[in-house]
């Protein structure tokens, strides 16, 4: 089922009724087609050209409430390549003050 919901997003085969019958069979995509921007996962992070949350297709608002520490080192580990970053380096970047949060 997942395959087929991939054919019909890649063609814009009614897409919103796609996407519902992804996020009501909990379908993943294979690891050649992770990159279709219209997947409804349930989190988006942009990190090219601005750095952007989108929880359900819906932007995570910054705010106050949101903890900026936790922020800072997602951005930290995307901007270190996020794969493989190591305790030690994460802990070097002064994150407070530093244009990471």
């Amino acid at each position: 089922m997942a395959k087929l919901c991939i054919k019909a997003l890649q063609a814009g085969i009614e897409v919103e009724y796609t996407q519902e019958l992804i996020r009501r069979f909990h379908l993943s995509p294979d690891q050649s087609s992770i990159h279709l921007e219209n997947w409804p996962w349930p989190l988006k992070i942009f990190t090219l050209g601005r750095f952007e949350l989108l929880k359900e297709e819906k932007p995570i608002p910054s705010s106050r409430k949101i903890q900026q520490k936790p922020l800072a080192l997602l951005k930290a580990l995307i901007a270190l390549g996020g794969k493989g970053v190591r305790e030690e380096q994460l802990s070097d970047i002064p994150l407070a003050g530093s244009g990471w949060g």
